[in-house]
């Protein structure tokens, strides 16, 4: 599996991250440790960082409170002097929904990809995406952030 480049900027000083962990790509299956016969497919975490390192000043975990609220999804903060960074997919995945929404009469999108049946991630508050994403992107910003599930999902 190579980088799969997204051509993605961020705008603001975040975007947004669930369903991670592990240490490398892919899944692998095991058997269960009591007797019976089922398997567990697990996700064990990204190939790749979504984003360079060295753009990073820190991510926030799940559980921190922004905004008033509880996030139940983790941030990446980029350092003050990175205004914009490349997001590439950490992992091979499907793109399944997208928003293309109005923030502060800003046009954004938030991308949901689909690793496996139990595994999602998301990136949230993209200024730009690939011509791959736009071709299947709502042509006008909503007034709602909601994301629209595609028919028919499109490989990274």
């Amino acid at each position: 599996m190579g980088m799969k480049y997204l051509n993605v900027v961020i705008i603001l000083c975040l975007f947004c991250l669930f369903g991670c962990g592990g240490s490398a790509g892919g899944t692998s299956s095991s058997a269960s440790s009591d007797d019976s016969d089922e398997s567990i497919v697990s996700f064990t975490g990204f190939a790749y960082s979504p984003v360079a390192l060295s753009d990073l000043e820190g991510i926030v975990p799940p559980g921190s409170i922004a905004g008033g609220v509880v996030k139940a999804h983790s941030f990446m903060r980029l350092k003050e002097s990175v205004t914009s960074a490349n997001v590439v997919a950490a992992t091979d995945a499907t793109l399944v929904g997208i928003a293309y929404y109005l923030q502060d009469e800003v046009p954004l999108y938030t991308l949901l990809f689909k690793i496996n049946d139990d595994h999602y991630f998301y990136y949230d508050h993209l200024k730009l995406v690939a011509s791959k994403i736009d071709a299947v992107a709502p042509s006008v910003p909503s007034d709602s952030s909601a994301t629209v599930f595609l028919s028919s999902g499109v490989f990274f």
